[in-house]
């Protein structure tokens, strides 16, 4: 945390610097036995401190929910037949970052079981606007793992939002459910 003590008119030439930057330029400052000029007889002196934050945002856990007819964003869904198609989402919050915290890494992952047949899949912002093609997946068959594209990721405009990750799916015909009573 950079801390300024100085008379108002040092301060505006200071101000714009704290959010730009992690060094402040005291070049105008008066030093006075090792210490920044703190005269307070101005009645508008200034006392301010830069809001840089020193480490990146820890990121949240993302929310798993499914959908089908009769059964809207829930944990368990519960099939009124073998033929009903469920939505599930996956939504994750990127936090805002300052550059050098971009991540070199970013991924959406879900196993789904093999006793779906996934028809599709997508992610969306949160304004519902389609960002499939900012992710490349890496997985195989019903093991989805979706990585942000390396030019994304070292982008602002990846940063700040909410992703979901929807993929419809319905059971396999002939599938032996037995053991999942």
């Amino acid at each position: 945390m950079d801390m300024l003590f100085t008379s108002s008119g040092d301060a505006r030439t200071h101000l714009g610097k704290f959010n730009t930057t992690s060094t402040v330029d005291y070049s105008k400052s008066v030093v006075l036995d090792g210490l920044k000029d703190v005269t307070t007889s101005h009645n508008t002196a200034f006392f301010g401190y830069s809001a840089y934050k020193p480490l990146r945002t820890a990121t949240t856990v993302p929310a798993k929910t499914v959908s089908d007819t009769d059964e809207k964003q829930v944990q368990k869904n519960t099939l009124d037949s073998a033929d009903e198609t469920n939505t599930w989402q996956i939504t994750q919050v990127i936090p805002d970052e300052y550059p050098e915290f971009y991540y070199s890494e970013a991924y959406l992952t879900d196993n789904i079981d093999p006793a779906w047949t996934v028809n599709g899949v997508k992610v969306t912002d949160e304004n519902g606007t389609d960002v499939t093609a900012w992710f490349n997946n890496q997985g195989a068959g019903n093991d989805y793992k979706l990585a942000a594209t390396a030019a994304k990721l070292k982008s602002a405009d990846f940063y700040g939002h909410t992703y979901t990750f929807t993929f419809n799916a319905k059971l396999k015909k002939g599938y032996d459910l037995s053991k999942y009573w």
